[in-house]
């Protein structure tokens, strides 16, 4: 009668350490947010006058930010782990 008791409490005690392990196996993922950009934008420029624009942005997870250019004028760069300072159009992406 010992013997049975003992292995209803081992199973009870197994089950109650690992199903919170169980639990989390099957969690939803955690959502990964958008970057936001929160420098604004130099909206004017003078002919023949250099335009420099350093784009600041933060990802609300902390992730890691690379900038890049969609569709830039010819000659235009952008630094991938800064924001560079140049205009265009940007996408920022999470990684």
């Amino acid at each position: 009668m010992k013997k049975i008791i003992n292995k209803k409490r081992l199973t009870l005690i197994s089950l109650l350490l690992f199903l919170p392990l169980l639990v989390g196996c099957f969690a939803a993922p955690p959502t990964n947010l958008s970057p936001t950009i929160t420098s604004t934008p130099i909206t004017l420029a003078t002919v023949d006058v250099l335009y420099t624009y350093d784009v600041n942005a933060t990802d609300p997870e902390g992730d890691t930010l690379t900038y890049s250019l969609i569709a830039p004028p010819e000659g235009m760069t952008i630094d991938p782990d800064t924001g560079g300072t140049d205009r265009g159009q940007i996408f920022i992406i999470d990684i």
